[in-house]
């Protein structure tokens, strides 16, 4: 629903400014007292904000063209996420579960 991608858009920007103020702020803390932190990878979930954001290829630039159609509908939005972002690996469906799209967040896939 809607709503479920709200709230998911919603937990992925909190997850991201975390990601970014909190694991490469200490980081870069390490860094400037000569700790080597070469091998640790901080969590990066812009790919999948981008999935749902992008104001041309995402998720939501898609809603907006089909609400902006007059002739807008369900299928049509369906139908543009699933061509425009199938490659993506954020991204899945799975054609017996019709009506559906799936986004791969960093706490798991959401339908």
């Amino acid at each position: 629903s809607f709503e479920q991608l709200c709230i998911n858009l919603a937990n992925e920007s909190l997850q991201h400014h975390y990601n970014h103020f909190i694991f490469k702020r200490d980081m870069e803390e390490c860094r400037s007292e000569g700790i080597n932190v070469e091998d640790v990878r901080a969590p990066d979930n812009s790919e999948c904000l981008k999935l749902i954001t992008d104001h041309q290829n995402g998720i939501l630039a898609y809603l907006d063209e089909e609400c902006r159609l007059g002739t807008g509908s369900d299928d049509g939005f369906l139908q543009k996420v699933i061509q425009n972002c199938a490659v993506n690996p954020y991204f899945s469906f799975k054609p017996l579960q019709p009506g559906t799209f799936i986004v791969k967040h960093y706490a798991g896939n959401v339908t």
